[in-house]
């Protein structure tokens, strides 16, 4: 039977121990505070304790329950195994029958166990920063355990116990020991384990623990618990061998690929690319627009992520592509950029690529893509122009405000006359000094690449309204709230493919769902044509079709129509004083729907699922290459 705590002899008071101690650290300096203040009977920390036990598990559970019930801590500090001491005997000539022998269901001769404070653990480190917890306290509190055979020949396990504690023992600072904090449940780690890999943060799976364990867990307890999973789950891999187990187990998946490029002398990973199944079908879906960008941050080895990006039928960015390579040399991208070539052919189709002004990036997507036209984001020119600005720029705090004003005007212009004026204010802002550093600097880099940035020079391609790469970024920060820089190449892949799957049921889910389309607004319920689109088209297709629609039936719309054998060439005038003209391509997919409809004199036209716009004039269908009715995807 167990006894009650025993009532210890605090000769010395102690304020602030006890239980009013909150957490581990206020327990640690409530027993360093009780260290050689407390007086024990000798061997009263054991008392009521059975002397001998039928096997070791026995007395390991009555010992639990002991020291569950006293509030102390005992640990191992000498073995003599049951093997090894048989193993001597048989050395000497003694037979396996011999009784002497001990049975294999006792795991040790002898044991020897000491307080936890009684242990004084060598320094593993070189002493470069102070230990938070010291647990020694020189306490003489000692237990001796002995397999031996009784009178009548039967092995038992005896116990002896000697010293006492010289410190305080109480509930409160006996909870917060880590061997009480730990958690060896197998169905509360694997619980812990998808938790840390769908993304919850270390917070929330500290108060799952806590509602689901009540053990008195902090933080670091939690991290520490995540690296002992992540390490056992790593079993002794490399990085690269468990990598590559994990992409191969991907591919068994019926239309996922990937693949890794590989130094064969030293082993070195260049690159890796993989790709669902859902991913290739997206980017078949909808392949005239990609976004590309490469961040950093997402793992251990320092590699880059490397990405591509589409714009979905409800206007919502869809990856197509990951990548993660270990620099962005121009072998490394050109790699990455052909396997995504190999695995979907609907990259001929691919008109409109946004990027930033990486020079080493775009020229390597110019060689891979060259019929596609690539813009650059508009938020990055303008950060990018305004740091050159604060750097060559010697004007004062005012006059840089307006030249960062008159870039952003610039870059918004909507004809060659608007761009011209606010050029020219610019150059005012920089006091007409055409040989200033920024200047000069903005005529030689930006004033020869206009098309990429300028919006009246790449408004005739269907950009889809994407001006910026922020799409991406957006996804990106949503992957970096459950990636970590710490997270080894395979457990970022891991990741990745988990979030790319939720990412595709959202989609599904969306795409598949009944329901009833919203009417359009009042003025488009106007026009019958507007009406059919609003049943027909996602919400975001819609918006599109109908500013187009809008523009053409306004009186500022005006047209030409050339027609050169069974092709068709519509034109469009942009306002009354600006007559440049600016033809569109516009062979592009409307999402994968048939629309027809009639639009301004009865002009029928028919957007078919191949993509082909055609325009019917007398009864006799043209197919149409160049298009706009009005500014298209702006």
């Amino acid at each position: 039977m167990v006894p009650d705590p025993v009532d210890l002899d605090v000769r010395v008071d102690i304020s602030g121990c006890g239980d009013s101690c909150d957490g581990e650290d206020a327990a640690v300096a409530a027993l360093e505070a009780s260290r050689g203040c407390v007086v024990e009977a000798e061997g009263a920390f054991m008392e009521g304790f059975d002397r001998s036990f039928d096997d070791w598990n026995a007395f390991f559970a009555a010992l639990t329950t002991h020291s569950e019930a006293t509030f102390q801590m005992m640990s191992k500090r000498t073995s003599y195994s049951a093997v090894l001491r048989n193993k001597k005997l048989q050395e000497r000539g003694i037979v396996e029958t011999d009784p002497r022998l001990l049975p294999a269901t006792f795991p040790y001769y002898s044991l020897t166990m000491m307080c936890t404070h009684g242990i004084k653990h060598p320094r593993k480190g070189k002493r470069k920063r102070q230990r938070k917890i010291i647990r020694f306290l020189d306490c003489e509190a000692k237990v001796k355990v002995l397999s031996k055979r009784d009178v009548k020949g039967v092995w038992k396990v005896y116990v002896s116990w000697s010293g006492s504690h010289n410190h305080l023992r109480s509930a409160e600072l006996y909870r917060y020991y880590s061997e009480n904090r730990r958690i060896t449940d197998p169905g509360v780690l694997l619980v812990v384990q998808k938790m840390d890999k769908a993304g919850s943060s270390a917070k929330g799976i500290l108060q799952h623990l806590h509602e689901e364990t009540g053990k008195s867990m902090e933080l670091r307890d939690v991290h520490n618990l995540i690296a002992s999973i992540k390490r056992e789950c790593r079993g002794g891999k490399t990085d690269e061998e468990r990598s590559v187990e994990l992409l191969r187990e991907f591919c068994q998946t019926n239309g996922n690929s990937a693949v890794i490029s590989m130094n064969n002398s030293s082993g070195l990973v260049h690159a890796v690319c993989f790709q669902t199944a859902r991913q290739k079908r997206l980017f078949k879906a909808f392949p005239e627009v990609i976004m590309v960008d490469t961040t950093h941050g997402t793992n251990k080895n320092y590699y880059k992520l490397f990405s591509i990006l589409v714009d979905d039928v409800f206007g919502k960015g869809q990856y197509v592509q990951h990548s993660l390579v270990e620099r962005e040399t121009k072998e490394n991208l050109s790699f990455c950029l052909q396997e995504f070539k190999e695995a979907n052919p609907a990259w001929e189709k691919l008109r409109v690529i946004v990027t930033d002004k990486d020079f080493s990036e775009k020229d390597v997507l110019a060689e891979a893509f060259p019929n596609a036209r690539q813009l650059l984001c508009q938020f990055h020119v303008i950060d990018y122009l305004r740091k050159q600005v604060g750097r060559r720029c010697s004007r004062g705090p005012n006059d840089k405000e307006e030249i960062i004003g008159a870039l952003q005007l610039m870059m918004k212009a909507k004809s060659a006359q608007a761009y011209k004026m606010y050029r020219q204010d610019m150059l005012r802002s920089l006091g007409h000094n055409m040989k200033g550093p920024f200047y000069e600097y903005f005529d030689a880099n930006w004033e020869t690449c206009k098309e990429e940035w300028v919006d009246y020079l790449r408004d005739n391609v269907p950009h889809l309204n994407n001006h910026t790469n922020n799409r991406i970024e957006s996804g990106w920060g949503k992957i970096k709230q459950v990636v970590d820089q710490e997270d080894q190449s395979d457990e970022l892949i891991s990741t990745l493919v988990m979030l790319q799957e939720w990412s595709e049921e959202r989609y599904m889910k969306e795409f598949k769902c009944l329901g009833t389309r919203q009417p359009p607004d009042v003025a488009d319920a106007a026009a019958p044509e507007l009406v059919t689109l609003a049943v027909q088209l996602s919400h975001h297709a819609y918006r599109l079709v109908r500013d187009q629609y809008q523009y053409a039936c306004s009186a500022d719309a005006a047209y030409e129509i050339s027609i050169n054998g069974a092709t068709a060439m519509l034109l469009t005038k942009r306002g009354s004083s600006d007559h440049s003209v600016h033809e569109v391509n516009t062979k592009v997919r409307m999402h994968g729907l048939i629309l027809v409809f009639g639009i301004v004199r009865s002009v029928l036209y028919e957007i078919c699922l191949s993509g082909i716009i055609w325009y019917e004039i007398g009864g006799e269908l043209y197919e149409i290459t160049k298009l706009c009715l009005c500014d298209l995807y702006m």
